[in-house]
């Protein structure tokens, strides 16, 4: 009978990884689970997709639903969504991540604009350096060397060492800056692992189902028949008495 009523099952789950910038995650694990908790991060398609438009309350039916768990020891974030298909199933947990997807994009793209622009006014002061060394070199004339010119020379010389070490740095800086900005410090947010959606129902398989009831019905009729022996015996004494 249990078999017969209890609609078939099944399960698909994911594991997202946050968004970076530059190394760090754009929000912690445990804050998205509990952004998810407070039933307002979904919007109607997810709640469509997930089959919870005509439920009370359907931003907080799904969160309850998807089971987010965040992971202490990485920056994952772990759902899983239960439906009467495979499909239906895989359908709600890919709207899921789309949209947290699209959230944490959200958050990422000011940081990475500002980064960015930052990355190409540095670019900017480089060439305007290696331009002006150049401009220098070009005046740079070579004739007798008197201690008036000498004293000009190292000046130039000190200032030419300067200009190459601010270079340098500079040089420096923008590299560091552009590997920052790309995968994987800079990412957004993806699967860990493809969606899994096995065609295996949840629950126990139905020759467990069989073996356990049989086991439970044997123990209840033998249990049956003790008592009812155990009571005929006492009605036999009461009677011989």
């Amino acid at each position: 009978m249990w078999l017969w009523f209890t609609p078939v099952k099944f399960e698909a789950t994911a594991s997202l990884t946050m968004a970076h910038v530059m190394g760090d995650p754009v929000e912690g694990p445990a804050v998205l689970v509990e952004k998810i908790k407070s039933g307002t991060y979904f919007s109607q398609a997810a709640w469509a997709a997930c089959g919870m438009s005509d439920v009370a309350d359907p931003g907080r039916r799904l969160a309850d639903k998807i089971h987010p768990v965040s992971n202490r020891n990485a920056p994952f974030v772990g759902i899983s969504f239960v439906a009467q298909s495979t499909d239906m199933a895989a359908a709600c947990v890919a709207q899921v991540i789309s949209e947290v997807t699209s959230a944490q994009d959200k958050l990422v793209q000011p940081v990475v604009v500002s980064k960015r622009a930052q990355l190409e006014e540095m670019k900017r002061r480089l060439a305007l350096l290696q331009a002006s060394d150049l401009a220098l070199e070009k005046m740079q004339v070579v004739s007798e060397v008197n201690n008036q010119q000498f004293h000009v020379q190292s000046l130039w010389l000190s200032a030419a060492m300067s200009r190459h070490e601010a270079e340098r740095e500079l040089a420096r800086r923008i590299a560091d800056l552009e590997i920052k900005l790309t995968a994987p410090l800079t990412h957004p947010t993806r699967l860990v692992s493809a969606i899994y959606a096995p065609p295996i129902p949840l629950g126990p398989p139905a020759w467990a189902v069989f073996l356990a009831a049989f086991l439970v019905g044997s123990v209840l009729a033998a249990g049956l028949i003790w008592m009812r022996l155990l009571a005929k015996s006492r009605r036999n004494r009461t009677g011989s008495d």
